[in-house]
């Protein structure tokens, strides 16, 4: 063992050396020896001795009980008097030294080695309490988890930091309070209070049992809202005693993990009904969960697919290495993203879009693979059948870039013509489409020159008046003749008598026959069957123009038409309204604008559903539209809400107008829904006049009359300004 280091304070030196030879004799070690306070205290503060024996009448100012305390309290070094003086006085000042010993001379080197022994260990327990209590403190005021004291009365005496911050009050104000006081506002999980009888504390001291894991809702008036906590409380008892003199609760903020636990269950629920497939594997590719819409995919139920690897899914129409590619980047703790062509439970085959991700965990290692897969079948074909067309489109080349050339549908039907003979030639041709089972013959070339114009521009007759075109509807084949006459039953047509030779085929659009194309030659036999192959393809390209134009027509008409009443949109309106309003300003003519809502549209949508609001607004836009002129300009603005502008029209017309429309809406109940119910307008009405600088004012003056009429109590007409009458 390590012998003591000892410092002597002694103000007669012979003592002083006798008591260092003693010490040394006993083993321990003097490290020096002073007659003075002032000088004890310096040599304690350099040496840091173990332990000093100090004499009470020192030389100086300052006596060994002064200078003891300042050593006890600056540096934590025992003290153990050693002095001559055993009057009560001097006992009494030497107590608040706290010093370890009072050792009277003379004494014998027994008592004094008994007495350092015991000195030393009583401070080496007490430094060994000090640390604790310092880890103790430290520990209470730097843990996350709060913590309070209650006394038995339930009363707080302490509470840690962490205690304040969850809490939101400081420590002086919560001294005192019970867990009883109603200015905790407690809840429980549902919501309901939570009375402070029932609090795990006073339940503690109350039973003398721990109460553990009880969540509760308190209110935190710094962010002014209800924090989460979970509280556990443990009664401390006197020994022998069976009731507890306090209790002391531990809680920890729970809110984050709340919310993190909804947001997990709302993230689930999003994974559940996902319209993608959802596969997550362990970190070997072992399926650990799979989502509704791969069962529904695969055919493989949850049950079945789990501890699979997703290699059941293989098709055998991808490479080895494109999966060693794909397993190399996630292991990797790469992000892989690419297609698979796989096969499902029941043979057949399908295409997916696929996004694979490792899952890390807090230290950065894999622990999981997520795939979020969607299914790109139809895709995948509508791509394989584009490539056909572009193939097919390559081999005709030159026609399809004449065909392509524009896009309004006239225009497709004259380069139908002037392309058609440079893939086949002839000597008339007709484009003949089908409209609501009629004959059209919407462009020809070389038959009114011959004599038949009227007939081609004859609109009554029906494929099933004509055998031949009837044949090809039916078959949609081509059809090669020697003789139109014979095929037709036109030989009663004198100017048919030069045609020889025929070819036919239907214009067909996704399997449908809209029309046909013919051709007729003077020449007999003239249409071979190669040049039926080059006309079956320039058809085709034909048909897709003809679409194309057809498509076109309608993306036009969808650009300018709200999808939903048929009515023109807003951009749309505002091209024609503005164009309006300045041709009008500019004449100085009248012009109205008229805003219509419907009244409690909400409640429809709200009691009746969405669908059966949708059947609502079409039909106030048809009656909307049958209230108004052609010239008028009609539109829907926007939700339930209509404009209309009409030209020519002064506030008085205009006004007579609007209150038409309302009652064609108010009067006749609405069959909506498989239900009949009651709807009305409200309607703003405004004229132009010098005040309006632009369309947009007039448009505000409407709407305000609107609200207006709102505002009367609906179901009536407003407007802005005077009407003459």
């Amino acid at each position: 063992m390590t012998s003591a280091r000892i410092l002597i304070v002694e103000d007669e030196s012979i003592v002083a050396l006798d008591l260092s030879n003693r010490l040394q004799d006993l083993g321990y070690t003097v490290v020096g020896q002073t007659d003075r306070g002032e000088t004890a205290l310096l040599k304690a503060e350099q040496l840091r001795p173990d332990l000093v024996l100090m004499d009470i009448q020192l030389k100086g100012e300052m006596d060994g009980i002064q200078a003891a305390g300042q050593i006890r309290a600056r540096l934590f070094i025992p003290v153990i008097f050693l002095t001559a003086h055993a009057d009560a006085l001097s006992i009494q000042r030497a107590q608040p030294a706290e010093a370890y010993s009072y050792i009277l001379k003379p004494f014998n080197e027994a008592a004094l080695n008994s007495n350092i022994i015991i000195a030393l260990y009583k401070h080496q327990m007490e430094r060994q309490l000090r640390q604790s209590e310092s880890r103790y403190r430290q520990l209470f005021e730097t843990m996350a988890q709060g913590v309070v004291y209650q006394d038995a009365q339930g009363q707080i005496f302490s509470a840690n930091p962490a205690a304040e911050r969850i809490l939101g009050l400081t420590l002086d104000q919560m001294l005192g309070r019970t867990s009883i006081d109603p200015r905790w506002r407690s809840i429980r999980e549902d919501g309901a209070d939570f009375p402070g009888e029932q609090h795990p504390a006073m339940d503690a001291l109350r039973s003398g049992r721990e109460a553990t894991n009880v969540i509760m809702g308190v209110y935190n008036p710094q962010p002014d809202e209800t924090v989460w906590i979970r509280i556990n409380a443990r009664p401390q008892f006197h020994p022998g005693e069976q009731s507890p003199y306090q209790v002391f609760t531990t809680f920890e903020d729970i809110t984050a993990a709340r919310r993190a636990e909804s947001e997990l269950h709302l993230l689930s629920q999003a994974v559940a009904q996902s319209a993608n497939s959802v596969v997550i594997t362990d970190p070997e590719g072992n399926i650990e969960y799979v989502n509704p819409k791969f069962v529904e995919l695969t055919g493989y139920s949850l049950a079945e697919a789990s501890g699979q690897n997703p290699r059941i899914l293989k098709s055998g129409q991808q490479s080895q290495e494109f999966y060693q590619e794909l397993w190399n980047t996630i292991k990797a703790g790469q992000e892989w993203r690419g297609e698979f062509h796989n096969r499902r439970k029941d043979g057949t085959m399908y295409w997916e879009e696929a996004t694979i991700a490792p899952v890390f965990d807090s230290r950065g290692t894999i622990v999981h693979f997520i795939a979020i897969k969607e299914n790109i079948t139809a895709r995948k074909q509508a791509e394989a059948e584009e490539k056909e067309q572009r193939q097919l489109a390559e081999a005709l080349r030159n026609s399809a870039e004449a065909l392509s050339s524009t896009l309004s549908f006239d225009g497709v039907l004259e380069q139908i013509l002037d392309s058609v003979g440079q893939v086949v030639p002839y000597d008339a041709v007709t484009v003949t489409l089908i409209r609501e089972g009629k004959l059209h013959h919407v462009r020809q070339r070389g038959w009114v020159e011959r004599g038949w114009g009227e007939f081609i521009s004859r609109t009554d007759l029906g494929v099933e008046d004509l055998p031949g075109l009837a044949g090809m509807l039916t078959s949609r084949e081509l059809c090669l003749v020697a003789e139109l006459p014979k095929l037709f039953n036109l030989s009663e047509l004198a100017a048919t008598h030069w045609v020889r030779s025929f070819a036919g085929i239907p214009i067909c659009i996704r399997q449908q026959v809209i029309g046909f194309l013919g051709l007729s030659s003077a020449r007999p036999n003239f249409y071979t069957a190669a040049l039926a192959e080059r006309l079956k393809a320039f058809a085709s390209q034909a048909a897709v123009a003809i679409e194309n134009a057809r498509l076109f027509e309608q993306t036009h008409h969808y650009a300018i038409t709200d999808g939903l009443t048929g009515l023109f949109n807003c951009r749309h309106f505002f091209d024609l309204a503005l164009f309006e309003f300045e041709r009008v300003r500019r004449y100085e003519s009248d012009l109205s604008v008229i805003m219509l809502d419907v009244d409690h549209f909400k409640d429809i949508n709200d009691v009746h559903g969405h669908p059966t609001g949708d059947e609502v607004l079409r039909e106030i836009a048809r009656r909307i539209q049958s209230g108004f002129r052609k010239v008028d300009i009609v539109a829907r603005y926007g939700g339930e809400e209509f404009v209309a502008v009409m030209p020519e029209t002064d506030l008085l017309a205009a006004c007579q107008a609007a209150e038409r429309v309302r009652k064609i809406i108010a009067e006749t109940p609405f069959q909506a829904g498989g239900r009949s119910m009651s709807v009305t307008v409200s309607v703003g009405v405004a004229a132009i006049n010098p005040d309006y600088a632009d369309f947009n004012a007039l448009i505000k003056a409407a709407d305000d009359a609107l609200y207006t009429a709102k505002a009367a109590g609906r179901n009536r007409i407003a407007w802005v300004g005077d009407i003459n009458t």
